[in-house]
Formats: structure tokens, sequence, C-alpha cells
């Protein structure tokens, strides 16, 4: 079994339990509501304990049967490169259905990161499950695309308090995945490929991102709720600035790190 395979399989273990606990609350919490006088804040922590625990269980399950495969590994390294040269200063716009893009001052589009659409059903479970808090914390899939609509990578995150995120390219195969370990009493977003830790973003006592290379050397910093000069929009707008210590030749994984960051939560 390789080392994809392996923490593929830790995880859709954590997601299984994680979902059969789940579903025996739900079980507990129907058979309570026989003993005593309903009331809607229990309907309603009943129907999103069960949508997390069917979803849980769904992509648990589907990951287990992935991790069966023994030959899966991630592919080189992605070190293709966005563009020549980007501005230095640049915005990260949060928009109406958990959608992210990058732009410049001007505007321009860059990439945008979308949550993988959804049926009208699931739609409306989901705001059940915001109504009490629990959706933050379930599985999701996004995909990254480019300004021309392109589809370049997917990000799959996991469910739960502190699992990983897995990346994959635009025919599925794996790229790297992004994991969390305390340094120095910090938390440390790591992003992971087939040659080890590539990126390390950290966030200071202000609440700013700074990611750098394996040698800790920064590469760009992310500034959430910083209001920019350059644009009217942005200074009104949800997102974080990003000033990027050298905007030459800037690769895809750092901006995937970025991407992810914006949807840990």
């Amino acid at each position: 079994m390789t080392q994809l395979s392996r923490i593929i399989k830790q995880d859709a273990i954590k997601q299984i339990v994680t979902g059969l606990i789940m579903a025996v609350l739900t079980l507990g919490l129907i058979i309570i509501t026989f003993v005593i006088t309903a009331q809607w804040q229990i309907i309603f922590l009943i129907a999103s304990l069960g949508i997390a625990s069917v979803s849980f269980l769904k992509s648990g399950s589907i990951d287990l049967a992935v991790a069966k495969n023994t030959q899966l590994r991630m592919k080189a390294p992605e070190e293709n490169k966005v563009t020549t040269t980007w501005p230095r200063r640049m915005f990260i716009e949060h928009q109406i259905g958990n959608v992210s893009t990058l732009l410049d001052m001007d505007e321009t589009k860059y990439l945008s990161i979308f949550e993988q659409k959804q049926s009208k059903i699931k739609l409306i479970l989901d705001i059940v499950t915001e109504t009490v808090s629990i959706r933050h914390f379930l599985p999701k899939r996004f995909r990254i695309e480019d300004y021309h609509g392109n589809r370049i990578f997917y990000l799959e995150k996991k469910g739960g308090f502190n699992w990983r995120s897995y990346v994959f390219d635009e025919t599925g195969k794996g790229i790297a995945y992004l994991d969390s370990s305390k340094q120095d009493k910090h938390i440390v977003l790591q992003y992971i490929d087939n040659d080890g830790v590539r990126w390390q973003a950290s966030k200071d006592g202000i609440g700013f991102i700074t990611i750098q290379d394996s040698e800790g050397i920064g590469k760009v910093i992310m500034k959430p709720n910083a209001i920019p000069i350059e644009s009217e929009r942005f200074a009104k707008a949800n997102g974080s600035l990003i000033i990027w210590y050298d905007s030459v030749e800037i690769p895809y994984s750092l901006i995937i790190l970025l991407f992810a960051i914006t949807k840990k939560s």
C-alpha cells in the first residue's frame, strides 16, 4: 500500500466512525422525541445530524474503496507556471455560493474556485445543516478553473475538525494533499506532494497568513479583511489582500494552497 493509499484509508475510517456516532445520536434523539414533546429545535438537530451521518458514511465508504488501490500514487510535482508575471498585489474575493476568485486591482479575473454544483434537494439539506452550524464540518469537493472556464484542479476537503484535503488534476490523478501540524505552539498548514513538504502556511498574531517554501523563504502573504487602496470595490468586498514576494513564475501549487486556506473552514 502506498503512502497516499494509507492516508486516504485513515481518513476513510475516521469519517465512517464519525458517521456511525452521528447515526447513533440521531437515533437517540428520535427516541427522545417520542418521550417528550417534540420541539422544532430538536427536529432541526435530528435532520442535520442525520444528513451529516449520511454524508460522512458516504464519503468514508468512497475513500475506503479508493484506498484499496495499492498502486495509488501522487503525480510528479505540478510546477507549470501560471504566467510569466502577475501583479504583485492581488485580491481573493469571496462571493455568494461559496465561490472565491483571484483578481488583480483592475478587477481582471485570473482563477476561481467553486464548490461542486448541488442538486436542489442537497441545497435544501445544506440550509438545514447551516442552521445548526454543522455544514462547515461536512466533506466538500471544489473545482478550480482558469478565466476561460477550463477546469484545471479539484480540491477534496474531508469532513471534521482537522482532516486532510486532497488535490487532483483535471483527469482525477492525485497531485498532493494538505495537512496541518503543530510547530512551536502554532498550527501550520502544509502542502505535501511527491517530494515532501513544498509549502507551509502559518498565521501571525493579527491574522495575516504567510506561505513559505520548505527552506523557510516567504513567497506570499494573505491579509484577510485588509482594505486595498487601489480598488473601491475591493474596499467594500469580503476577501483577502494577496501580496506576492516574487510575482514572476508563480506555480499552480502555491495558488492551490491559497484557495485551500479560504475553504478550510
